[in-house]
């Protein structure tokens, strides 16, 4: 027997290697069927409670661990649909206190009608706030940068509902004098239709000087009347009356300087003379 003979027959088995064995663990000894072991505890966590689970943690070091569900996002229909439904209908909150202004209407024609002094208070009040609501829709709009085209149609059309209807609601129960009522309607009326023509023909019309206090004037004039009562011994009602009269013509005015620009911007005879 040689040395080397010796010294291999000395050698004790490897290190360690038994002790593998029995623990369980994976080795060269053991000869586990580590791959079919895997693939049956894949199968197990992929029952119908448990899809899309798959445990990675048993298969050993080098194998990124990856617990817990597997969870998978899409977009839904309904998420489209608002993004859509958000451009198309433009519902900010300057629209919505245009809108309200509308709403009152019908709550001002009824509180008049009924022409109490508790119901001349209320629609006072009423008329009040509504008339804020044309200055902060506006405001808002322009400090949040959320003018939108059915802002700019809905704001004239609601000043022009509340004055009208209010005065109309007015004269019937003898409180405002009719002319100047029908002049300032058919003011209403006239720049209304030119403002329509001029857009189909293209021709931009701005708003002249004087037209936001023609609408301060008549709102004026109106809440006066609304109150109907000369409390403390002040005319309240004599004032209501002659300021709706200067806002006759103040309307009117107004009404001749959009025609003027119209047929200057056409370029129209005398009027094109005078730009």
């Amino acid at each position: 027997m040689t040395v080397a003979d010796a010294s291999i027959r000395a050698t004790p088995p490897a290190a360690g290697m038994g002790q593998l064995a029995g623990s369980g663990l994976p080795g060269p000894i053991a000869h586990r069927p580590v791959a079919r072991e895997t693939n049956s505890r894949l199968a197990r966590n992929s029952g119908p409670g448990n899809a899309g689970q798959s445990d990675l943690r048993h298969i050993g070091p080098g194998v990124s661990r990856r617990p817990g569900p597997v969870t998978m996002t899409q977009s839904s229909p309904s998420s489209a649909s608002a993004a859509a439904g958000s451009r198309w209908l433009k519902w900010t909150t300057p629209n919505q206190l245009t809108f309200a202004r509308i709403l009152a209407v019908p709550v001002l024609v009824a509180l008049i009608y009924w022409h109490g002094p508790v119901s001349n208070v209320i629609a006072l009040a009423i008329f009040f706030v509504a008339c804020l609501t044309d200055y902060w829709d506006g405001t808002l709009a322009r400090e949040r940068h959320e003018v939108t085209q059915m802002g700019k149609l809905l704001d004239p059309i609601a000043d022009k509902i509340l004055i009208s209807a209010s005065l109309v609601m007015l004269v019937s129960e003898g409180i405002a004098d009719p002319v100047p009522t029908i002049v300032i309607i058919l003011r209403e009326f006239a720049v209304s239709g030119l403002r329509q023509v001029a857009a189909i023909e293209g021709v931009a019309i701005a708003a002249v000087r004087g037209a936001k206090a023609k609408t301060i004037m008549q709102m004026l004039a109106t809440g006066t009347l609304l109150l109907n009562n000369d409390p403390f011994g002040l005319p309240l009602t004599a004032i209501g009356r002659s300021l709706l009269w200067i806002s006759a013509v103040w309307t009117v005015w107004t009404g001749y300087t959009y025609f003027a620009d119209y047929y200057r911007e056409k370029g129209v005879g005398w009027f094109s003379r005078r730009s």
